[in-house]
C-alpha cells in the first residue's frame, strides 16, 4: 500500500481578483514521482479568462511533472503557488491506494469532488437587475413562476449544486436554465464579468444535464464595447434572446409557455 499527496491546482487570470476554476491535481508519490492530472473538460477555463490556450494547458500534463523534478524537493511547493496563472493551497491532502488501477480511481474521485465547477467564487446577487425584475414579473403574470420545479413551474434562484444558483430553472422532461444580463450601464468591465459567472452558471447546467436548454436574456446590446459579452454568452447558450426586439422575446415567451404547459397571455 502507497500513500500519494496532492494538492488541486487553481487557474487565476488575475492574481488580484478571486474569479478561477479548479482545473486538476499535482499528486507526489515518495520523492521522485509526481504526476499531473487535468479535468476532461478544460473549456470552462475559457469563461474566466478568454486568453487562456487549452492545448497549453494539456501540454503541461506531461512536461510540468519533469520541471517540478528539477526543483529541489522543498522548493516545489513554493514552485507551484507561483507558476504563471496557476496556484495550489498550503496544506495537501492525501490518499492511499494499492495498485494502479486503485490509484486511478482514487484520482477520479478527487477530480469529481475537488476539479470540476466548483468556483469558489459565488456569483453575488444580492443588487438585482432591472432586467431580472423585469423577466420575473413577466413570468409571474404569464403564471409560470412558482417554488416546484417538479410541476413544470419556473423557479427563481434555483440551486444546481453547491453554490452554483440559476438565475431561472423550469424542469419539463429536461432542465432549462436562464440567465439575464443587463448591459444598460457605463460599467461595462463589471458586466463583462457578470457575463463570465453566468456563463459557468450555464456551463454547470449542461454538466447536470447534456440535454439541457440554455437561455441568456439580454438587454442593452446596442450599447458600444458588447460584441465580446454576446460573443462569450453565444458560446454558452443555446439561445440569446435581445429584450429589446419584440419579436426574439415573443417567440422565447411562446417557447416557454409549451414547456410550462401554460398558455402565454394575451397582454393588452
Amino acid at each position: 500500500m502507497k500513500t500519494a499527496t496532492y494538492y488541486v491546482i487553481s487557474h487565476y487570470p488575475s492574481r488580484f481578483k478571486s474569479e478561477h476554476v479548479n482545473i486538476g491535481i499535482v499528486v507526489f508519490i515518495g520523492g521522485d514521482d509526481i504526476r499531473v492530472h487535468f479535468i476532461d473538460d478544460l473549456k470552462k477555463v475559457k469563461v474566466v479568462d478568454p486568453n487562456a490556450k487549452i492545448e497549453t494547458i494539456r501540454s503541461w500534463e506531461s512536461s510540468l511533472p519533469e520541471l517540478l523534478l528539477e526543483e529541489p524537493a522543498e522548493r516545489r511547493v513554493r514552485f507551484l503557488q507561483n507558476f504563471g496563472s496557476w496556484t495550489i493551497p498550503d496544506e495537501p491532502g492525501s490518499f492511499v491506494f494499492d495498485n494502479s488501477a486503485d490509484y486511478l480511481a482514487r484520482v477520479a474521485t478527487l477530480m469529481d469532488h475537488l476539479a470540476v465547477a466548483r468556483p469558489r467564487h459565488k456569483p453575488t446577487r444580492e443588487h438585482v437587475s432591472r432586467l431580472h425584475l423585469d423577466v420575473k414579473d413577466q413570468f409571474q403574470i404569464h403564471g409560470w413562476l412558482g417554488k416546484n420545479i417538479k410541476n413544470h413551474e419556473i423557479v427563481a434562484r434555483y440551486e444546481l449544486r453547491d453554490e452554483v444558483n440559476a438565475e431561472f430553472a423550469l424542469m419539463n422532461g429536461r432542465l432549462h436554465v436562464i440567465e439575464t444580463l443587463d448591459l444598460r450601464t457605463s460599467n461595462l468591465s463589471e458586466k463583462r464579468k457578470e457575463a463570465r459567472s453566468k456563463a459557468l452558471v450555464l456551463h454547470e447546467a449542461k454538466r447536470i444535464d447534456s440535454n439541457a436548454q440554455t437561455y441568456t436574456i439580454i438587454a442593452g446590446l446596442n450599447q458600444q464595447d458588447t460584441q465580446g459579452t454576446r460573443e462569450l454568452m453565444n458560446d454558452y447558450s443555446e439561445r440569446v434572446v435581445r429584450w429589446e426586439d419584440t419579436g426574439d422575446l415573443e417567440d422565447f415567451y411562446l417557447t416557454i409557455s409549451k414547456a410550462t404547459g401554460k398558455p402565454m397571455l394575451k397582454l393588452q
